[in-house]
């Protein structure tokens, strides 16, 4: 941290720098219309500043002006900047910054419901549907914080499978590795697939080599 005044000038003096160059590279999504300055408590890492954007360029007549605030968030101390970003009053994000940085977010919804094993194909499908409904009714839509990629996927498991045991799990393992069901060679393959799967997947996988 810096340790007296002439350290914090020069400290904020990079910052200024910093901060000017990110928002010069910053894609608002809008024409900037106007913008004050920059706003900061030291210490602090965290600098803002308010910005005016156009959301109607066609019709002058017609234009509608928006505030937002510029964020700039910097590493403890220094100048390196960790992260910046555009948000209304609202609490939408808009546009993006020119260095690649990305927003993701992972929607993670576990449900159990009580019915037949038989029911399950046609509930998987349903439920695919309905989120694929949510998603172009605007579910990851907001603001001008549009995602570039997304991914869904709507995984089925008996709740047998979800209530698998750790010990059965490993005796199981053992026993394979035994009677050569599995040999050696194959468990780094496994493990490595398994770290990378849905735990629902991985249980499922189990449970119906396991024959449960």
């Amino acid at each position: 941290m810096p340790a007296n005044l002439k350290e914090i000038r020069t400290m904020n003096q990079e910052r200024t720098a910093a901060a000017d160059a990110v928002y010069e590279g910053f894609d608002f999504g809008a024409k900037v219309e106007d913008q004050s300055g920059w706003e900061y408590v030291t210490p602090g890492n965290e600098w803002t500043r308010p910005v005016f954007v156009r959301t109607n360029e066609e019709d002058v007549d017609d234009a509608t002006s928006t505030k937002l605030t510029f964020v700039v968030r910097f590493k403890e101390g220094t100048a390196e900047v960790l992260n910046s970003y555009a948000i209304d009053s609202k609490g939408n994000l808009w546009g993006e910054s020119d260095d690649g940085r990305r927003i993701g977010i992972q929607i993670v919804i576990d449900a159990k419901y009580i019915g037949e094993e038989a029911d399950l194909k046609w509930l998987k499908a349903s439920v695919e549907a309905e989120v694929q409904r949510a998603i172009a009714a605007g579910l990851l839509s907001h603001g001008h914080a549009t995602p570039e990629v997304y991914e869904t996927k709507v995984i089925g498991t008996r709740q047998e499978e979800v209530d698998l045991d750790e010990k059965e799990v490993s005796t199981w393992i053992e026993g394979s590795i035994e009677s050569c069901s599995i040999s050696l060679e194959e468990v780094p393959d496994l493990m490595a697939r398994y770290a990378l799967t849905s735990p629902a997947e991985m249980r499922s996988e189990l449970a119906e080599r396991m024959g449960l």
